[in-house]
C-alpha cells in the first residue's frame, strides 16, 4: 500500500477486475476520473444493480469505486464488503433537493437541507 495509506487508482488496480456501476451518471464519471489517472480498468461486468455489485465484489469477483453514500459493507448473501481509501482524488457527488415553490418547506425538510449545505 502507498505511503499515504490510500490506493492510487491507475498502480495498485490494474490487476484487479473491475464491476462497473452504471446507474445515473457513475459511469460517465468513474470513465473521467480514469482518463484522469490513465488508468484503463480491466471491466468484468456492468450492471445497474448495486446489489448484484456488491454480490459480485463480496464474492471475491472484483473491485468497484463507489460513493460513500452507496457503500454497504455487507452483501444481500450476508457476507462483507471492505472499504479501501484511495489516495488519488475522486470527485465529489453532488446532491440536490427539490420541492415546489408555491408550498413552503416543512421543518424536516429544511433540517435536511441545512445538513446537506454543512456538509459541503
Amino acid at each position: 500500500m502507498p505511503s499515504g495509506g490510500g490506493y492510487i487508482i491507475n498502480a495498485d488496480l490494474e490487476d484487479e477486475n473491475y464491476i462497473l456501476l452504471t446507474l445515473d451518471e457513475h459511469e460517465n464519471t468513474m470513465q473521467n476520473v480514469w482518463a484522469e489517472h490513465g488508468f484503463t480498468p480491466n471491466i468484468l461486468f456492468k450492471s445497474q444493480s448495486m446489489e448484484a455489485l456488491r454480490s459480485m465484489v463480496a464474492h471475491g469477483m472484483g473491485v468497484s469505486i463507489l460513493s460513500d453514500m452507496v457503500f454497504r459493507s455487507w452483501s444481500l448473501e450476508g457476507q462483507r464488503i471492505l472499504r479501501k481509501p484511495l489516495s488519488d482524488r475522486v470527485p465529489n457527488m453532488d446532491t440536490g433537493i427539490f420541492w415546489l415553490r408555491q408550498t413552503p418547506m416543512r421543518a424536516a425538510s429544511r433540517a435536511i437541507v441545512d445538513c446537506i449545505c454543512r456538509g459541503s
